[in-house]
Formats: structure tokens, sequence, C-alpha cells
């Protein structure tokens, strides 16, 4: 079973959309032996500057990103694997998704996305890639 908490300061989130994305990429792509204890992903939507002040203090990088990984990867005292947090700019989330003629839960799940197969060990792809 795999569990994804929400947080935000947003009414009005597309949390139907975003379980069903991160649902589906685990499924996929947790090891075996992991897919059948309880998995924990939290989700965080943040705004620019909170995103740029954690790249800052985590990553030693200046300004905003799309989104941040935090991998936990431990099991809790009750058997919950808490793979760990992501965190999303929802800010820039809205912008490139105007930008992009998308629909900003489009652009969201996106991230939401991107974010969690950084938790499963995707990385991204260097420019020489």
């Amino acid at each position: 079973m795999i569990e994804i908490t929400i947080e935000s300061r947003e009414k009005r989130l597309p949390k139907k959309l975003l379980t069903e994305v991160l649902d589906d990429a685990l499924a996929a792509h947790l090891p075996k032996g992991k897919k059948e204890r309880k998995t924990l992903v939290a989700l965080r939507l943040l705004d620019g500057a909170e995103i740029a002040r954690l790249n800052h203090e985590f990553h030693h990088r200046d300004g905003e990103t799309d989104v941040l990984a935090f991998p936990i990867e431990e099991e809790d005292e009750d058997g919950v694997y808490l793979l760990g947090d992501v965190a999303v700019n929802a800010a820039l989330a809205g912008r490139e998704a105007k930008a992009r003629g998308i629909s900003m839960r489009e652009e969201l799940a996106l991230y939401a996305l991107h974010g969690t197969l950084h938790l499963l060990g995707f990385r991204d792809h260097s420019q020489r890639e």
C-alpha cells in the first residue's frame, strides 16, 4: 500500500491526479520486497522563495528550481517504508503551465513525478548525455 501525503497552502489541489501519478510510478519502480510494505512519500507544494532557500541550503545553488527530492529510505517503528520528501515549486509550475499552454494540474503532476523518480534513484541527464 502506498500512502502519499500532500502539504500545501493552496486550497484547490489536484490531489487525486497527483496521488494517481505517484502511485503508478511507485508501483512500477519500487524494488521488489518494498512493494509489499506500506510506503510513504510526502509531497510539499512550496512557493519560489521557499524552494530557493532549500536549494541554497541543501544544494548550495542560488535561485529557484522546479523540484527538490529528499530521500529518506528508512523504515519507521510501525514498519512503514519512508521513501522521502518531494518539494515542488508551485509558483514556477503555474508560470510554466501558462507558457506551455497546459493546465497547472498537468505541470504539478509532472513536477511531482519528476521528484518521485529522483527518490527512486533516477537522475537527470547532463547536457552531454
